[in-house]
């Protein structure tokens, strides 16, 4: 049997490890190793992570504090030590199947790859609030890279935690950018799969995305640059990853400089109540793309409110 093994970076993860904990410990097919890697927290995190015993939880402490994604970046050092590796967040959820359906959505090569599932947005109290869009699928397919790239830069990002790697004991085929902190994890995915991982996803939703106050997302949205400026970045490294002709790729720039707009035209409407901060995201999303395409985004945002308000950027 594959060696399966689960990695949680967590810093202060207190008021939510225990449940993620508990969701690893419910699983039909249990991972064969479960490291809690430990940023440096000064909560109860140590303790919660020594005393769990439904599950084999081995708590690991990094000698200094890495920050985010350098910790994640800890995370795939386990890659060699494993067939099978899964990144897992510390305030989020997995349903119990998780681990036997995605294992099941693999071929059965040792070659570098990826399996992923749908995934729902939940409160701090675990009630579920919604999923995002994603392709509706009735059975486990393999996915085309072109096709990754295409759904990574328009983000319908695939999420960390709804992704198992088979590295089969090698080295993780990319790591997470330091330069990305808002979409470091849009870019470790396409960087995947440009680095030629398989891709395999399976139409189940067996992953919870918790949305809380004191999330890396919801802190973000207080930092223009990350935001909104590596945004645009992301989708504009990726799109250019995409293999296709000279005009698919003159009408897909401008598509995405569309999408770009309408996406931070919402994030401007979100800070309604804080009107410099609003215009400063506007003026930002504008210089990005240009007056055209700013235009036009606000054209589709304000046709898309005439039928259907709606101002969660996230739970589009």
């Amino acid at each position: 049997m594959s060696v399966l093994t689960t990695v949680i970076p967590v810093y202060n993860g207190e008021k939510f490890l225990p449940a993620t904990l508990e969701s690893v410990a419910a699983q039909t097919r249990m991972p064969d190793r479960v490291v809690v890697l430990d940023d440096g927290s000064t909560d109860s995190t140590p303790r919660i992570a020594k005393d769990f015993t439904g599950a084999p939880v081995e708590h690991v402490l990094n000698p200094e504090n890495l920050g985010l994604f350098e910790n994640h970046n800890r995370a795939l050092d386990f890659a060699e030590e494993t067939d099978y590796l899964h990144i897992l967040h510390a305030n989020d959820l997995i349903k119990p199947s998780f681990y036997e359906k995605v294992l099941d959505c693999f071929d059965e090569g040792d070659d570098p790859a990826m399996g992923f599932c749908r995934y729902e947005f939940i409160d701090e109290e675990g009630n579920t609030t919604g999923e995002p869009p994603q392709p509706i699928l009735d059975r486990p397919r393999a996915v085309s890279k072109k096709e990754f790239l295409i759904r990574q830069s328009e983000l319908k990002a695939v999420l960390i935690d709804a992704t198992l790697h088979r590295t089969n004991h090698q080295p993780a085929l990319f790591r997470f950018p330091l330069d990305y902190p808002h979409v470091a994890d849009v870019m470790f995915h396409a960087g995947w799969a440009e680095k030629g991982a398989r891709l395999f996803e399976t139409p189940e939703t067996l992953c919870q995305f918790r949305k809380h106050e004191g999330s890396m997302t919801n802190a973000n949205t207080k930092k223009l640059h990350a935001w909104v400026v590596d945004e645009w970045r992301a989708i504009d490294g990726i799109s250019r990853k995409i293999e296709e002709g000279a005009l698919a790729r003159w009408m897909r720039a401008r598509k995405l400089r569309c999408l770009f707009a309408a996406r931070t035209a919402v994030k401007a409407k979100m800070f309604r109540s804080n009107p410099e901060y609003a215009r400063e995201i506007a003026a930002e999303g504008r210089n990005q793309v240009g007056g055209l395409y700013w235009l036009l985004g606000k054209l589709a945002v304000g046709l898309r409110d005439a039928v259907k308000p709606r101002t969660d950027l996230y739970g589009e």
